[in-house]
């Protein structure tokens, strides 16, 4: 079965092939919206849940990847992992400044900062 139409959260429509439309404000607007608000927030969660497993010391399982002063901390003490957003401020910072450590080492700790 193919939805006929399909609502989107904010001001721009996607392509879906069908028609299509933005709400501004949606997940107040449009049960199916605020639904699918929920139903993402709860798989980000447990996503991050996992994600805090693997990578002790980010505190993922607590702050769900939200740029509290925590994560800062972690991402500054830690360098990033492969789950950073490369276009978030604070996570580009921290590769430019591993990239500038690796380039001045054949071998070595910067190898490992890099790794996830």
């Amino acid at each position: 079965m193919r939805p006929k139409l399909v609502f989107v959260d904010g001001i721009d429509r996607i392509e879906a092939g069908c028609d299509c439309e933005a709400v501004v404000s949606g997940d107040a607007l449009v049960l199916s919206i605020a639904a699918a608000s929920i139903v993402a927030k709860v798989v980000r969660d447990r996503l991050m849940m996992q994600i805090g497993a693997s990578h002790p010391g980010y505190g993922f399982e607590r702050h769900m990847g939200y740029s509290v002063p925590e994560h800062c901390r972690a991402l500054v003490a830690l360098g990033p992992t492969v789950h950073h957003r490369r276009s978030f401020a604070p996570v580009a910072a921290a590769y430019g400044a591993l990239d500038g450590i690796a380039d001045g080492l054949a071998d070595g700790p910067a190898y490992d900062l890099l790794a996830p």
